[in-house]
């Protein structure tokens, strides 16, 4: 839109033109790096994207996740953003293994996924071993030291052969 404006002072005028800008809301397109890998059930949060392109408060929602704008508090209610705010994602992964959630971010009209993958399901535990018992009385109980058990992401079988254990 245009203004105009005219002064004048005794007999000389001069007049001021306003033209604005035309509003722009629709951004550059824009996406967030996919993180695999991720442990189940598990908050994960994305790099930040600046967003560019726009000249005017703009529209910014998000489905699947929470968006947080230039480090305030995350939401998923639907908000504004300004040209050159930093824009977060943050996700809870996916209760199941080998499984995909995705958040939907919109600015604009213009849409960027935020991916996170769940890691496979182990249940192999890292190798571990006990210090072996030597001269020990005949007909006695024997304990054997502890040992951490690492390296397995999900409930693992447990048994054994010859005697007992105790978790």
């Amino acid at each position: 839109t245009s203004q105009s404006v005219t002064l004048t002072v005794g007999s000389y005028s001069t007049r001021f033109d306003v033209t604005t800008a035309v509003a722009d809301r629709v951004p550059t397109p824009f996406s967030f790096d996919p993180i695999s890998g991720v442990l189940v059930n598990t908050a994960v949060t994305s790099s930040t994207r600046t967003v560019n392109g726009i000249n005017a408060p703009t529209p910014i929602s998000i489905e699947g996740g929470e968006y947080s704008i230039s480090g305030a508090a995350f939401t998923s209610a639907p908000g504004t953003v300004l040209n050159g705010q930093g824009i977060r994602v943050r996700v809870i992964s996916s209760s199941a293994f080998v499984s995909t959630k995705r958040a939907v971010v919109t600015i604009g009209g213009v849409s960027g996924n935020f991916d996170v993958t769940t890691v496979a399901e182990d249940p192999v535990p890292d190798a571990f071993a006990f210090t072996e018992a030597t001269n020990v009385t005949l007909d006695t109980w024997v304990s054997s030291s502890s040992a951490g058990i690492w390296g397995i992401n999900t409930a693992a079988p447990v048994s054994v052969e010859n005697g007992e254990y105790s978790i």
